[in-house]
C-alpha cells in the first residue's frame, strides 16, 4: 500500500470516526465495530467471535421484545439498554453488576411512575383509608379494617411519610408506593399480601445487593445476612430475579396508567389525616411490662385492657380491686394507655 491509498484510508476512517461519534448513530456503530473486529481475526478466535456476534443479536432482540408493550415509551429505550446491560452480566457470571443492572430498570420504572400527577394525588388521599378490597375493586373497601394503606406501604407506626409525595420518598418506599397503587391497582385483598410483601422483599434484597459495587463501604448487617443468604445459591438467583422483573413489568402494563376508576374514587373520598393508634393491644404478660417500663397504674377500674410500649405490645391480665371498662385511659410512667377491648382480670402484679 503506497502513501497515497495510505493517506486517503486514514481520511475516510477520520470522516467515519467523526459520523459515529453521533448518539444517533450508536446502533451503526455496534455494528461496524462488530464487523471490524471478526474481520480481524482468523480461525477458532473468529468462530468464537461471530458465535458471540449471533448471542449479541439475539439478547438485543429478546431486550426489545421483553420491553415492546412497555407503556411508558420515554423510557423504553433506556430499559433496552439496561436489560442488555443485564443479560450481559449474566453470560459473564458477574452476579454484582447483573443485580445493578436489574435494580436500574427497576429503579427507572420507579422514579418515572412516581412524578405522575394523577399517581401522587391518589396516594395523598388513599394513604389514611382502609389498605384492602373487599372484593377486588377500587371503592368496596374494609372499611371497619384498622390495616391502612400507609401501614401497607410504610409499616404501622410511621405518621409522617404519608404526608410526603410518592416521587419524595426513599427508594424503597417509593416502590412499594408504585406496588401498591400501581401493580395491585389499590385494590388488593386480604390474601394479596403474603406476595405483596414477597415482591418488596425481593426487590430490597437486590437493592442491597447491587450496594457491592459500591466499594469503601463497609456492609451492614444487614447487608451481610442477604450476602450470606444469597451468595451460595447465585445461580437459583439469577433466574429468580429475571422472574421478578419479568413480574414487575407485567403488572406495571396492566396497572399503568391509573385507571379512571381509580383517579375518580380518590377524588370522591374525604381528604383526612392518619389518626395516631393510641399505645394500646396486642399479647404479652406484666413481666413483660416489667422489662419495658417501671412505673405504676392509676385510675384503673375492674377489666382487663392491652398496653402497647416502646413499641411492643402487651396484654395485661390481673385482679384489680377497683376494676376498669374499656376506653377509661391508665398511666404507666408517663405512658397513656387506653383500655382496649376484652374483659378478663386474673392474677394482677402491680408494678
Amino acid at each position: 500500500m503506497n502513501m497515497e491509498e495510505r493517506d486517503k484510508i486514514k481520511n475516510l476512517f477520520k470522516a467515519l470516526s467523526e459520523k459515529l461519534k453521533k448518539p444517533e448513530n450508536k446502533d451503526l456503530r455496534d455494528e461496524f465495530v462488530a464487523d471490524l473486529s471478526v474481520s480481524c481475526t482468523t480461525g477458532e478466535q473468529r468462530l468464537d467471535d461471530i458465535y458471540e456476534l449471533c448471542i449479541e443479536k439475539i439478547i438485543k432482540e429478546q431486550a426489545n421484545a421483553f420491553y415492546k408493550d412497555f407503556p411508558i415509551e420515554a423510557i423504553r429505550s433506556q430499559l433496552v439498554t439496561d436489560f442488555i446491560r443485564m443479560e450481559r452480566a449474566r453470560r459473564r457470571d458477574d452476579f454484582e453488576e447483573f443485580c445493578m443492572a436489574v435494580y436500574q430498570q427497576i429503579e427507572c420504572m420507579v422514579n418515572k411512575i412516581g412524578n405522575d400527577s394523577d399517581l401522587n394525588a391518589v396516594a395523598e388521599k388513599l394513604f389514611p383509608y382502609p389498605a384492602y378490597s373487599l372484593d377486588g375493586s377500587v371503592s368496596k373497601r374494609k372499611d371497619d379494617s384498622s390495616w391502612l394503606v400507609s401501614h401497607m406501604v410504610f409499616g404501622k407506626g410511621d405518621y409522617t411519610k404519608y404526608k410526603q409525595s410518592v416521587a419524595s420518598q426513599y427508594a424503597m418506599d417509593k416502590f412499594k408506593c408504585i406496588l401498591y397503587f400501581v401493580c395491585y391497582k389499590a385494590s388488593p385483598q386480604n390474601d394479596d399480601y403474603r406476595s405483596f410483601h414477597s415482591i418488596w422483599s425481593d426487590v430490597e434484597d437486590i437493592y442491597n445487593y447491587r450496594n457491592k459495587n459500591h466499594r469503601g463501604n463497609e456492609p451492614t448487617d444487614k447487608q451481610k445476612e442477604i450476602y450470606n443468604r444469597i451468595d451460595p445459591i447465585q445461580s437459583l438467583y439469577y433466574l429468580k430475579t429475571i422472574g421478578l422483573l419479568a413480574k414487575i413489568v407485567e403488572m406495571i402494563h396492566n396497572g399503568y396508567p391509573l385507571s379512571k376508576e381509580l383517579i375518580d374514587y380518590a377524588k370522591s373520598v374525604e381528604k383526612k389525616e392518619l389518626k395516631q393508634e393510641p399505645n394500646v393491644i396486642s399479647n404479652g404478660d406484666v413481666k413483660d411490662i416489667e422489662k419495658k417500663v417501671k412505673g405504676s397504674i392509676i385510675n384503673v377500674k375492674k377489666g382487663a385492657f392491652f398496653v402497647k410500649i416502646e413499641g411492643h405490645r402487651y396484654e395485661v391480665k390481673g385482679d384489680i380491686k377497683d376494676g376498669i371498662d374499656k376506653g377509661d385511659e391508665i398511666e404507666i410512667d408517663g405512658y397513656k394507655i387506653i383500655i382496649g377491648d376484652n374483659i378478663s382480670i386474673k392474677n394482677y402484679k402491680k408494678i
